[in-house]
C-alpha cells in the first residue's frame, strides 16, 4: 500500500514539474516571438515608417523625400517619435512578407533583405548590410530569376570601389567606376534644375 502510495506522489510531482516547465518554455517562447512589424504611407512631401511590436505602434519615423527643401533626399530622417525596438523588423505589403532589416539602437545593424513582391514565395531583390545605420559591406541586387545583377561595396556610409554589373546569365557586362557614376549623378542634378526652372 505504501508503495502504491509513494508510486502516486511521484507521478503528481512529475505532472506538476511538468506543467510548470511547459509553462515556462510556452513564455519563453512568446516572448522570443513578439514580432516587429513596419508600413510605410506616403504623405504630402514625406514617408512616415511606422514601428509595431505586438500590433501596438512604438515609434514613427518621418523621412524627407525628394525635393523636400528640408533634405532634398530619401535618407534624411525629419522627426522620430518613440523608440524602434531591437530586433528583425519586417515589413509587410498587401499581408506579404516585402523586407526584414535589423536594428539595434534604433539603427539599421545587419542584414536588410527586400524581396520581390512579384514573385512567389520570397525571392532576393536586395541584399545590404548596415552598421550603425549606415551601408557597410556588400550590397547586392538581383534579378527574378535570383542570379546577380549589381554588387556593391559600401564603408561606413560610403561607396568604396566599381559597381559591378551581371547580365541575367551571370556574365559581367559593366563595371561602373565610382567616377562615371559621380558624373551622371551631376549631369542629372543639372537636368533636374533646369527643369525647375522652367516652371
Amino acid at each position: 500500500m505504501l508503495k502504491k502510495i509513494l508510486i502516486a506522489l511521484v507521478m503528481i510531482l512529475v505532472v506538476v514539474v511538468s506543467v510548470f516547465a511547459e509553462d515556462k518554455v510556452v513564455q519563453e517562447k512568446k516572448e522570443a516571438t513578439s514580432e516587429i512589424t513596419m508600413e510605410s504611407i506616403f504623405v504630402e512631401k514625406h514617408y512616415e515608417s511606422i514601428y509595431y511590436q505586438n500590433g501596438k505602434e512604438v515609434a514613427r519615423v518621418i523621412t524627407y523625400d525628394i525635393g523636400d527643401k528640408a533634405g532634398d533626399k530619401f535618407n534624411g530622417i525629419k522627426k522620430t517619435t518613440g523608440k524602434i525596438p531591437d530586433g528583425i523588423v519586417k515589413h509587410y505589403t498587401s499581408k506579404r512578407l516585402f523586407g526584414e532589416e535589423n536594428y539595434k539602437d534604433g539603427l539599421r545593424n545587419g542584414p536588410s533583405k527586400v524581396y520581390w513582391l512579384s514573385e512567389p514565395g520570397q525571392k532576393l531583390m536586395w541584399l545590404t548590410n548596415y552598421k550603425n545605420g549606415k551601408l557597410d559591406g556588400l550590397n547586392v541586387n538581383y534579378y527574378r530569376n535570383g542570379s546577380i545583377h549589381t554588387i556593391q561595396y559600401f564603408e561606413n556610409g560610403i561607396e568604396k570601389g566599381d559597381i559591378k554589373t551581371y547580365n541575367e546569365v551571370g556574365k559581367e557586362i559593366e563595371n561602373l567606376k565610382k567616377e562615371d557614376i559621380d558624373e551622371i549623378i551631376g549631369q542629372a542634378e543639372k537636368l533636374k534644375q533646369m527643369n525647375n526652372l522652367r516652371k
